[in-house]
């Protein structure tokens, strides 16, 4: 496979699918609440845990990202690197009244 080129700042599900599986895409599914859990995943995303280590816990507010190290770090045990391609999406999507099966995802 070749280097991988994104289109813009959003993606299509179906510019998506066709690169599942590219050594370059990380896809990262940061849902929230009842949108969270595997059986709802896009195949081969990982979890970008706004609850968790990728939020500022300190932070009276929710999701607030943490430092910049902290996030580099947190991003890099996720398999982002220089040359990746972020897809991040939110399986809240289906409250958008998008098609089943469709997400809408950002890049």
């Amino acid at each position: 496979m070749g280097p991988l080129s994104v289109p813009g700042p959003l993606v299509s599900a179906d510019w998506l699918a066709e690169r599942l599986g590219h050594p370059e895409l990380v896809a990262l599914d940061a849902s929230v609440g009842p949108y969270r859990g595997a059986e709802r995943r896009i195949p081969g995303a990982r979890v970008f845990d706004l609850d968790g280590a990728l939020s500022d816990q300190a932070s009276p507010l929710p999701h607030t990202m943490p430092d910049p190290e902290a996030l580099t770090r947190e991003l890099r045990a996720l398999g982002v690197g220089d040359r990746s391609a972020v897809v991040a999406y939110d399986g809240s999507w289906s409250e958008w009244g998008l098609s089943s099966g469709r997400p809408v995802v950002t890049g």
